[in-house]
């Protein structure tokens, strides 16, 4: 087995929760092409031929309720990928509340068995988390989603920033028990995207460090490989050949721990630096946590989604 084989998904099932477009959709193709089967959760349509499609309105407990009853059966990894802007009616439950109620009835039902792993999409909006611990904690006390949701009401926390530093602190806080449970789980902050959500609130979220990337020559990061072949003739090759050079030097200096290694590989306009675009794991002894670049396809993979190795590999 060479290290590439580590992140193939023949013979897994994984759940990608938010597929339909953006960072979602580009990563059930990524799963999909690594050889997962894939089902997508969405509430908007599911057009990824091949995999299984579940309408669910995560604003609505009994909606995912009655998703996991679909579903059936267990999951090998779980991408939640869904998230709405500020100013969307129950953005508390569409960007946590709903994806925490999701995992809780999955490990209920015993569907995410040992050597699963769950990987959440958060945002360069969720760091500095810490800080605000103690409240968010409170949040994380709640025991179920009406409670939660009334104690974001209570407190005018029904926003963005707040939801995704509740991820952040609701991953940090679900690592040891989860751990014990033999279940790996992580999260991802990227900056601005350029995705249809982003697009939908365009000066606010691509706004974001323009005046930086407007500088140094670069865009907000855009799904890799994107008719990459018409518009950037020898990038795909030289993105492979520096994927391959990252995934060597991550193997020379990996610690054995089960903390979380980040990897950056960027396309930006035709040039490939280290912009704000992640391939992210949760790393086991010995273990680089870099997909390897042959499970790349044109048109299916966007530079901050999250892939982890495949459930019984580490």
């Amino acid at each position: 087995m060479t290290l590439f084989d580590a992140f193939r998904y023949d013979g897994k099932r994984a759940l990608v929760v938010g597929g339909a477009s953006g960072m979602g959709a580009a990563t059930a193709e990524l799963l999909q092409d690594a050889g997962a089967e894939v089902v997508v959760m969405d509430f908007a349509d599911v057009t990824l031929p091949g995999a299984k499609a579940i309408q669910v309105n995560l604003a609505d407990a009994a909606s995912i309720d009655a998703a996991v009853d679909e579903l059936g059966g267990q999951v090998d990894t779980l991408f939640s990928c869904a998230g709405v802007a500020d100013g969307t009616p129950g953005i508390e439950k569409i960007n946590f509340i709903g994806h925490r109620h999701l995992i809780d009835r999955l490990l209920a039902k015993h569907m995410l068995p040992r050597g699963s792993a769950i990987g959440f999409i958060s945002s360069a909006e969720g760091l500095g988390w810490e800080a605000n611990l103690p409240l968010l904690n409170e949040l994380l006390d709640t025991p179920d989603f009406d409670s939660a949701a009334r104690w974001v009401q209570e407190h005018g926390k029904a926003d963005y920033m707040s939801m995704k530093q509740a991820i952040c602190a609701y991953v940090a806080r679900q690592a040891f028990p989860l751990l014990k449970e033999g279940i790996r789980i992580n999260a991802i902050c990227p900056g601005p995207t350029d995705t249809p959500l982003a697009q939908a609130n365009k000066e606010m979220w691509l706004g974001f460090g323009s005046d930086y990337r407007g500088e140094v020559g670069v865009e907000a990061s855009t799904p890799l490989l994107q008719r990459l072949g018409d518009r950037w003739p020898g990038v795909l090759a030289e993105t492979r050949r520096l994927l391959r050079s990252a995934v060597t030097d991550a193997e020379r200096s990996t610690r054995a721990t089960s903390s979380s290694m980040v990897m950056w590989v960027s396309l930006s306009s035709g040039r490939i630096g280290p912009v704000n675009c992640g391939l992210v794991g949760t790393t086991w002894p010995n273990r680089s946590s870099s997909p390897g670049p042959d499970r790349l396809k044109s048109g299916t993979a966007a530079p901050t989604c999250a892939l982890w190795p495949a459930a019984d590999t580490v």
